[in-house]
């Protein structure tokens, strides 16, 4: 395979170490291969594999990483004891998004436990319905019912944020704890307005939810919100499960939790600056690159620093024309703050565009000034003067969202009957619009990279039920996904409801499973303690 060139700019920041780095690299810029050459660079410096970290928004561009890493040969800058990295070699390499990277550092350093679960939207509101009474299916097959769980979810981690008395610039999902109302329950129940208050409406909202008072409906609504919020918390402790956002949390509070034994004086203000307030930790990378950081939340970004070693290199890729993330917490200026963090001197700004024509870099370009407030200096420019024939670029409008799918289709089938020898992508916004889009395709040959997450399908869910309770057969989640999957029971809830029984008994499914006739583990402890002397040991106490 032909490797790529790379300009002085990109050389710069293939070779760049010490310190903070910026780069703006913008769609066609050549960063994937210029990310995979710093990979290449470093391992070829002497810099240890297991030191290393690439931290991307999305598995697909993890992926993808790793596919480029291993086409690249490591001497950019050759030396005669330069090796190319062997695949062994690149196994322990880090090559993942911020969940999955704490998702490693709980798992490997035993912060939670062994038989731990990471659950999914869809389970989180099976486990909600159960206590607001409501039909779990009827709620996943209603957008707006989604919505409305989704908010109880978020309301749970703001909670456990205000309980745990977070920073102010790292707390995420205000907005799903309203002012207005939140006065009115502490007026209602005689509390000073503080956040002390709201973390006791939450912790005992079932009782506040049972003590009458004088309330609005929509009051009345977040304490019920309040009480799911707290059930749901509840849940997920006493079956060791956690969800996509427990990840960042739990791995936060751990490394403040640390940095707090490790210097008791050190309780000062929250510094500005995402991260700079936790102490160093044992499990630390001398060299990170985190791409789309445009994305990443204060929380996120405050997680990554806690992670990196004292004079690490770290290099930061983003673009504010790809901003998305904003309902997370990603804000607009982080790109600014990390620009006046790493300095003048470690600013890259990757301005050629190498994919796309002058013609259609001009409409983003205009968009990124008007729109987003960008600097035009900021802007990309291409060497691409391809000349623009008539309907290149079109602006259109459609009343409906089933509108716009079906003018999409129409565009399609003309650029399939005028080029048919060519392929055509179609790009949406959302998984529902994928699956609109599709449906109005109808016949014309064509395949769907979105829509329904092939994760959550009821065959993938099962099989990996299957190698779940393999790899650990006292997995409570893996045994009640396998349980209302095989239809042993009928909903999701019933089949938790039955493994949370057994575990209440001692006994595990694989005993019913595996029954001779003779013996389960409950038939053998009671043989123990009739015929054999048993010690008991009080670990709290000893």
């Amino acid at each position: 395979m032909q490797q790529p060139t790379f300009n002085t700019e990109q050389q710069r920041v293939i070779s760049a170490t010490g310190g903070h780095h910026l780069v703006l690299a913008p769609p066609g810029c050549g960063k994937t291969a210029v990310l995979a050459g710093r990979i290449a660079h470093a391992i070829s410096h002497g810099t240890p594999v297991e030191q290393m970290a690439c931290l991307t928004f999305t598995n697909r561009a993890a992926r993808a990483m790793r596919e480029r890493i291993g086409t690249l040969p490591v001497p950019l800058h050759p030396s005669p004891s330069t090796l190319h990295p062997s695949p062994s070699t690149l196994d322990s390499l880090f090559v993942g998004n911020v969940h999955r990277f704490c998702l490693h550092y709980l798992f490997n350093e035993h912060i939670v436990a062994g038989n731990s679960a990471v659950i999914d939207t869809d389970t989180s509101i099976s486990i909600i319905a159960d206590y607001l009474g409501e039909d779990e299916l009827r709620v996943l097959d209603d957008s707006r019912s989604r919505q409305r769980y989704s908010q109880i979810i978020n309301l749970q981690h703001l909670m456990r944020q205000c309980r745990q008395q977070y920073p102010s610039h790292l707390v995420v999902h205000r907005e799903v704890l309203s002012p207005r109302l939140l006065n009115e329950l502490c007026m209602a129940y005689h509390l000073p307005y503080t956040q002390q208050s709201a973390t006791q409406l939450y912790m005992q909202s079932d009782f506040y939810r049972d003590e009458p008072a004088q309330l609005s409906p929509d009051a009345r609504q977040l304490l019920s919100q309040l009480y799911a919020a707290r059930q749901y918390e509840r849940y997920k402790e006493q079956n060791d499960l956690l969800d996509f956002e427990d990840l960042l949390l739990t791995t936060y509070e751990t490394l403040t939790a640390s940095e707090t034994a490790a210097t008791p004086s050190s309780a000062q203000a929250p510094s500005s600056v995402p991260g700079d307030a936790i102490a160093a930790t044992p499990h630390q990378y001398s060299w990170l690159q985190i791409d789309e950081v445009q994305d990443l939340n204060p929380l996120q970004l405050a997680i990554v620093d806690a992670f990196t070693a004292p004079g690490a290199t770290v290099v930061y890729l983003g673009d504010a024309q790809q901003a998305i993330f904003s309902f997370m917490g990603a804000k607009t200026d982080t790109l600014a703050m990390l620009r006046q963090r790493c300095g003048e001197d470690h600013f890259y700004n990757f301005f050629q565009n190498y994919r796309s024509p002058q013609y259609l870099l001009d409409v983003f370009n205009r968009y990124a000034q008007w729109q987003l407030g960008i600097d035009p200096v900021l802007l990309p420019t291409t060497s691409n003067h391809t000349p623009r024939q008539g309907g290149d670029v079109q602006l259109m409008e459609a009343p409906t969202n089933i509108d716009e799918a079906n003018m999409v289709a129409r565009c399609v089938n003309h650029l399939y009957e005028q080029h048919p020898e060519e392929s055509i992508a179609v790009v949406v916004a959302f998984n529902n619009d994928a699956d609109e889009v599709s449906a109005a395709l109808g016949q014309l040959p064509h395949f769907k990279i979105s829509g329904t997450d092939f994760f959550a399908t009821p065959p993938m869910r099962l099989l990996l039920a299957h190698l779940g309770v393999l790899s650990a057969d006292h997995s409570f989640l893996a045994w009640a996904h396998l349980l209302s999957g095989l239809q042993v029971y009928a909903s999701n809830s019933s089949a938790r409801q039955a493994v949370s029984a057994m575990q209440h008994l001692a006994i595990a499914p694989s005993d019913v499973l595996l029954y001779d006739g003779t013996t389960t583990y409950v038939a053998e402890f009671v043989k123990a303690y009739e015929q054999q002397e048993l010690v008991i040991f009080d670990t709290e106490t000893t």
